[in-house]
């Protein structure tokens, strides 16, 4: 921000990559000699602002909004600069998680 870039020769280039790999298993198993209970909830807020397990449970079982939005991202920014380059100038973001 607020910078003055120079390249007499060759090229300029910002770039910002987001390639997260996220993997998550849930398992559970009830073992009973009569009669058995079991309940297992998982959630994924990924991309999402936490919330306590209460709302998480009531809006998983009752459709409602999970909560606010916060996704993952990559921003490759130039922001009030002069740039000034012999060659090209790039400014990229890739966002690819998965």
């Amino acid at each position: 921000m607020n910078s003055q870039f120079t390249a007499e020769s060759g090229d300029v280039s910002v770039t910002a990559e987001n390639s997260v790999n996220l993997t998550a298993e849930n398992a559970n198993q009830v073992t009973s000699g009569d009669q058995g209970v079991g309940a297992m909830l998982a959630f994924n807020t990924l991309g999402y602002e936490s919330q306590n397990v209460l709302f998480q449970t009531l809006d998983a079982l009752l459709g409602t909004e999970i909560g606010d939005a916060d996704p993952s991202r990559a921003d490759a920014l130039l922001t009030n600069s002069n740039v000034t380059a012999a060659g090209d100038v790039t400014v990229e973001a890739t966002n690819a998680p998965s």
